[in-house]
């Protein structure tokens, strides 16, 4: 064992550890692409690095930060001594499922329960008494960012020999959180005795430790679908009571998890007969719709764009990221979190960039930019990448709507309501959003963004036993579109690409 200093913190790691797993299972720093060195979001101050630059580390960096002492920490091996000091990291803006007072009528807990939504990006909790009032809420990014921002990255990561450190950050972050509530409301953790776990199946798998060998490839039939009870400590979960249980939703398939059930579950689009659908912008984007009292879903990769990830200044919706763009007297301006100097741009300021961008005319319908960048502030530009990286992602969740309108013989025009689902829908401009063609248009008028709506299921399952086989039943008898390979799909994404309706 030797001896590693960060932010002034001594850790004892193993000798031919690599700095990123340190990192990742501290939760300190974030690795997106999964430690490939193609980012750059991992840069640190390092100091006593054993191993020279990498090629990858030359081609990230401009040489100013490699002589201020900064590396790509993925790129890093660690050595005795070696002393690291992160970036400041601020707080997170991340949105919970703040409901002060829920109809609770068959509880699954006697004292204290809690619910959580373990996504992609961030985790979030709430804690509630048997009367149904919400007694304290946390949130704090997921630490298997560590391991790559998307659910394909954490898989291959699983498969090269890691599930069981993915398993831990997870399983040591939810602990935490749990602490956390029971600090904050002034109880006992050992008096909280139910839980309820919802997330997307990947999530779930890695969660549990269930093996993610099956959604590595086609035909991507998932073994497990949860919707069912554990005992806590089973699962590791150490931090309450120790007869506590845990209940996880069921996932409807490889890539429509439990979350996109909560939410269909919590926003209550299935108990009125007016044709509804529901949208989950996030990496894995889940859309489901219900219509003539049936249930369709389907999934597409959007990719983690939205949330600042791929994009050349992008980073989470914290302090310092441009979250609006416009335009004033012809010319570009922002908004910055916390009216500081901007540091980069979240995935609502993305948006707006692009539309700004399309409204300027610096980019045309088919996403070509004259430019190689334009600078939205002295400090933070926008990319020709960054716009494509959009096309893909915005073609994406656009396709994946009118698919599934498709699919059912139907179109826009007969929607009711799209429920936005997530903390992102809950910051994005919906006109902009039409303007880029990630939404349809002719929805945006429609459009009611709804939070965490997957988490907000979560309460309701926890609170009433008896939506557990309403929920089963959204998971089981729903009729799943597979996108890949539809030819429908196809001819849409290809169309959805341009920005134009």
């Amino acid at each position: 064992m030797i001896t590693v200093a960060v932010n002034g913190k001594q850790y004892a790691v193993q000798e031919n550890e690599n700095l990123k797993d340190l990192l990742a299972r501290e939760n300190l720093l974030a690795v997106p692409c999964g430690g490939r060195g193609v980012c750059g979001k991992c840069k640190a101050f390092v100091y006593g690095a054993k191993n020279p630059l990498t090629n990858e580390e030359k081609q990230t960096l401009t040489q100013t930060e490699i002589d201020s002492g900064i590396r790509l920490t993925c790129q890093v091996e660690v050595a005795d001594g070696l002393e690291v000091r992160t970036f400041s990291e601020n707080a997170y803006r991340i949105q919970g499922w703040a409901e002060e007072k829920s109809r609770a009528q068959t509880p699954m807990f006697t004292r204290y329960g809690v619910a959580v939504d373990i996504g992609t990006t961030t985790l979030a909790c709430c804690l509630y008494d048997r009367e149904g009032f919400l007694l304290a809420q946390a949130s704090a990014p997921n630490p298997q960012r560590g391991f790559g921002a998307d659910v394909v990255s954490r898989i291959q990561e699983a498969l090269a020999g890691k599930a069981e450190a993915l398993k831990t950050v997870i399983v040591t972050a939810i602990n935490g959180l749990i602490e956390s509530l029971a600090e904050r409301a002034r109880i006992k953790k050992a008096e909280i005795d139910g839980l309820v776990i919802t997330g997307n199946t990947t999530m779930l798998y890695l969660f549990t430790g269930t093996s993610v060998e099956p959604l590595s490839h086609a035909p991507f039939e998932i073994k497990e679908r949860f919707g069912k009870r554990y005992l806590a400590k089973e699962l590791g979960l150490t931090a309450l009571a120790k007869d506590a249980t845990v209940y996880l939703p069921p996932c409807a398939g490889a890539f429509l998890g439990a979350d996109i059930v909560t939410a269909v579950l919590s926003s209550g689009m299935c108990e009125n007969e007016n044709t509804a659908v529901l949208a989950d912008v996030g990496t894995n984007g889940e859309i489901a719709l219900w219509q003539n009292k049936r249930l369709y879903m389907c999934a597409t990769a959007a990719g983690p764009a939205f949330e600042g990830v791929g994009i050349s200044a992008g980073m989470a919706g914290q302090m310092g990221a441009i979250e609006r763009v416009y335009l004033h007297d012809g010319a570009i301006a922002v908004k910055v979190i916390g009216n500081v100097k901007a540091k980069g741009i979240c995935g609502s300021g993305v948006i707006d960039a692009v539309a700004t961008l399309l409204k300027r005319g610096d980019i045309d319908e088919t996403g070509f930019m004259e430019e190689d960048c334009i600078y939205l502030t002295p400090e933070v530009s926008f990319t020709r990448e960054d716009v494509r990286a959009v096309q893909l992602a915005k073609g994406a969740i656009h396709a994946g709507i009118r698919t599934l309108l498709r699919s059912v013989h139907t179109d826009a025009e007969t929607v009711e309501v799209l429920y936005l689902a997530g903390g992102f829908g809950s910051y994005l401009d919906i006109e902009k959003a039409g303007e880029i063609g990630l939404l349809p248009k002719s929805l945006t008028k429609k459009t009611q963004p709804i939070g965490n709506v997957a988490l907000g299921g979560a309460v309701r399952l926890l609170l009433n036993t008896q939506e557990w086989e309403r929920c089963s039943a959204y998971a089981n008898d729903s009729t799943v579109v597979i996108l890949s390979g539809n030819p429908v799909f196809t001819e849409e994404y290809i169309e959805r690409m341009l920005f134009e309706e």
